[in-house]
């Protein structure tokens, strides 16, 4: 089913994950003329493979989907909205239409405290440890993806996060040595180091329902039985945190 969606900040990197999936998969996109050229550019890729992905301003439908994120969460006259919000979840709901909270994202927004942590430890300078549900953008743009067809003629609210906690330790013992390894990639002065593990984590599947004595997780049933219900999966995150770590090790390289 065909979704045309509203775009007002195609950039952020949520919003740009899930442009970029949403035209393989047959949605179409509009974003504010002011954007155009600079659309042109970032999606040039998804323009050449998908050119009817991108659809003018001036031809939004009734029936549109406005994908709201972080300061544009404007009312707008017709359609469904939803809003996403990230790091800051609301405790109740906005408006009409959906609240989506995504908690623990990687790569984090750029002007949080979570972004601050790992830039900071990028550099070598000591920061105080952030634990996390740690889940990957890609991860939450695909199931978002898939949903959207469904999201249209309903409102409600989701949690989405990854299902196993990882302390803020944990989570170092997986960034640094990354870290380590891109700056050796750098120099040329590699080692074989670089390519053995200085510590072993434990790790395993975590259920959707699952309690522990760690800092409570965000609710995720609603997300997980309203995608099962409507696309016959539920919410099953497959990217590795190391893998999300690179991403955001290349994000915060690009930003350097």
């Amino acid at each position: 089913m065909v979704v045309h969606a509203v775009v007002l900040e195609p950039f952020h990197p949520l919003m740009a994950a899930i442009v970029e999936r949403g035209v393989l998969a047959g949605h179409r996109f509009h974003v504010p003329e002011a954007l155009n050229e600079k659309a042109d550019q970032r999606f040039e890729a998804s323009k050449k493979a998908c050119p009817e992905g991108f659809q003018p301003w001036s031809s939004i439908p009734d029936d549109a989907v406005w994908l709201l994120v972080e300061k544009d969460m404007a009312a707008h006259e017709s359609g469904t909205t939803v809003r996403f919000h990230l790091d800051s979840p609301p405790k109740r709901s906005v408006g009409p239409g959906w609240d989506i909270a995504v908690h623990d994202l990687l790569p984090p927004p750029r002007d949080g405290t979570t972004w601050r942590m790992f830039e900071d430890w990028a550099k070598g300078e000591t920061a105080a440890s952030k634990g996390g549900y740690w889940c990957s953008l890609h991860d939450v743009a695909s199931a978002i993806c898939r949903v959207l067809p469904f999201l249209r003629a309903t409102e409600g609210a989701f949690n989405i996060s990854g299902r196993r906690y990882w302390t803020g330790e944990e989570t170092r013992l997986e960034f640094m040595p990354l870290v380590e390894r891109t700056k050796a990639g750098k120099t040329g002065a590699f080692g074989l180091n670089h390519l053995t593990a200085s510590h072993t984590i434990p790790i395993g599947a975590v259920e959707v329902h699952h309690e522990a004595a760690t800092p409570a997780r965000p609710e995720l049933g609603a997300f997980h039985r309203f995608l099962e219900q409507h696309t016959g999966e539920g919410w099953r995150p497959i990217m590795p945190l190391r893998q999300s770590l690179m991403l955001l090790l290349a994000a915060l390289e690009h930003e350097g």
